[in-house]
């Protein structure tokens, strides 16, 4: 499923990237948990493997009905793969739903300050475009 065999004789230092991520995949689904908490399992490696990450556990999620939540810093990552989207700042939560209700304009001023637009994927899924950051004043509600 996580299609690491050919890395099993491999220490976990020497694991190539993205190889890393899965491998804490791996074993956490011998665990035979029913949910996954992940803390930005797309940090480190390179946007490909981020990608490969993402739809790994998109087709756990679907394939075996696994709950995943995960911390993701990228919107338009959140928007793609997630079917629900929390968004928090200064430890408050800000926004709950399907991304296509919570990610919008307003969001990113509100909470990160930027003057920027949302358009829509051919899917349907939010695309976050950066505009002038520190351009839009900072909310008072949200500090």
């Amino acid at each position: 499923m996580v299609r690491l065999y050919a890395w099993h004789t491999h220490r976990a230092g020497a694991l190539a990237v993205g190889q890393p991520q899965r491998a804490w995949i791996a074993m956490a689904l011998t665990q035979q948990t029913d949910i996954l908490l992940l803390d930005e399992p797309t940090t480190f490696p390179d946007w490909g493997y981020q990608l490969k990450v993402l739809e790994l556990l998109r087709r756990l999620n679907k394939t075996r009905g696994l709950t995943v939540v995960m911390a993701l810093h990228d919107l338009n990552q959140a928007a793609q793969f997630a079917d629900q989207v929390a968004v928090l700042a200064t430890g408050r939560l800000q926004g709950l739903g399907a991304p296509e209700q919570v990610i919008d304009e307003t969001l990113l001023a509100r909470i990160f300050r930027v003057r920027g637009t949302v358009t829509r994927t051919e899917q349907g899924h939010p695309l976050c475009m950066s505009g002038r950051i520190g351009s839009v004043p900072v909310c008072r509600h949200c500090i």
